[in-house]
């Protein structure tokens, strides 16, 4: 459990630079954030505010990224009262982007258990720009995930959210880019701009 007892961390600046040493990586896929990945976790009760995270574009066939300023990815994990104020939220690279999570769900399809977001925010802007042909995903508070894993409850978006490609599935979105299966949001809401440049618009 990472509990932030009400804190603020302000002024806090992520720079990700690929390396085989320092990467996080579980089933093939980097994770980016304050705190890499999750798996049966808790994170509640935390602000950043007034940071940055930045991932570049590493190149278009590189490894799928889960990129989220509190964690790129919140598996079988509980994430509570956590908030983006003001962050910039910033990624080149193939995958998922999120102002708080990258990605939330399952890593395998081994377990029945859930994510639950609860009570989260997010004022800071996310940006995904995107030069390759696969899809990508940004989202206010989640990029997104996969599997009848995610509760999303009482969160809310007013941060701008924007993605520049040119591949027709990718999507962007207030509270999340793109769930595939089951997955649940209630009392949500968004009053962020999203825009978005693809070959579908």
């Amino acid at each position: 459990t990472f509990d932030g007892q009400g804190n603020t961390i302000k002024n806090l600046k992520l720079n990700y630079v690929p390396s085989e040493d320092n990467d996080v990586s579980i089933v093939d896929r980097v994770f980016v954030g304050m705190i890499p990945a999750t798996e049966s976790a808790v994170i509640q009760n935390v602000t950043l505010e007034n940071g940055k995270l930045v991932v570049p574009n590493i190149s278009p066939d590189a490894d799928y990224m889960y990129v989220g300023l509190l964690t790129g990815g919140a598996c079988v994990s509980n994430i509570i009262n956590c908030h983006n104020v003001n962050c910039e939220v910033e990624s080149d690279a193939y995958g998922y982007l999120g102002g708080l999570v990258g990605y939330s769900g399952y890593l395998t399809y081994s377990t029945s258990d859930h994510t639950y977001i609860i009570g989260c925010s997010n004022s800071g802007t996310v940006e995904l720009t995107y030069t390759g042909a696969k899809s990508v995903y940004a989202g206010g508070i989640v990029g997104g995930g996969w599997g009848e894993a995610s509760y999303i409850t009482a969160c809310y978006n007013l941060g701008a959210v924007s993605i520049l490609t040119s591949e027709t599935y990718s999507r962007a979105g207030g509270i999340v880019g793109m769930y595939g299966g089951e997955n649940y949001m209630h009392a949500c809401f968004n009053q962020g701009k999203v825009s978005g440049v693809t070959a579908g618009d």
